[in-house]
């Protein structure tokens, strides 16, 4: 395959080539990165170190390092809640996003990053425009739509919700997976 130029490839892959040739759009991808694993780490550090309090001392003094760790909120919650159930439905739900999300997220990505043709800008512009739509927004289209086809209440109608959510995001990273190999790259026997 011929190598594409800088002027033929679309504006998303321009913008990407340009952030990361320069140390200073490196900089910022490695930033804005190091910001969002930290607004994403920070809460769950915070959750899973008040879990070992007890009610009193989460409300008294949230932010503080549990001193006295007790197991007392997991016993209280494997009494009272169907845990296994609970970790079987998210299980379920997970599980057939991830697959569903890296089969058609993966395939779309493939041929986007790979192959040359007429809407592949509109189509990687689409995408990324998408990503500005809420989801909230369409609720009840969605749930109509779940109730044309008796879907309400499963969980085919949980994993559909979140590939929605999620595809168009999984496809866009995939573009930036795909691209540093080179197009004739052959595994080696």
């Amino acid at each position: 395959m011929p190598q594409v130029s800088f002027e033929q490839k679309t504006a998303w892959e321009r913008l990407q080539v340009s952030l990361i040739r320069s140390k200073v759009g490196r900089a910022f991808v490695y930033l804005c990165l190091l910001g969002w694993s930290l607004t994403t780490i920070a809460p769950l550090v915070w959750v899973v170190n008040n879990s070992f309090k007890t009610s009193k001392e989460v409300i008294s003094d949230s932010f503080s390092l549990a001193t006295n760790p007790t197991l007392e909120n997991y016993q209280e919650a494997f009494s009272l809640i169907n845990i296994g159930q609970s970790y079987m439905n998210s299980f379920i739900m997970s599980g057939g996003t991830v697959f569903f999300t890296l089969l058609f997220g993966g395939m779309a990505a493939y041929a986007l990053s790979r192959f040359h043709f007429r809407l592949r800008g509109f189509i990687q512009n689409m995408l990324v425009l998408s990503l500005l739509i809420p989801s909230f927004g369409t609720v009840v289209p969605v749930y109509e739509i779940l109730i044309k086809l008796g879907l309400v209440n499963t969980y085919w109608a949980l994993i559909i919700l979140i590939l929605r959510d999620f595809y168009h995001s999984q496809c866009l990273s995939y573009l930036v997976i795909w691209q540093p190999f080179p197009k004739n790259w052959k595994r080696q026997p």
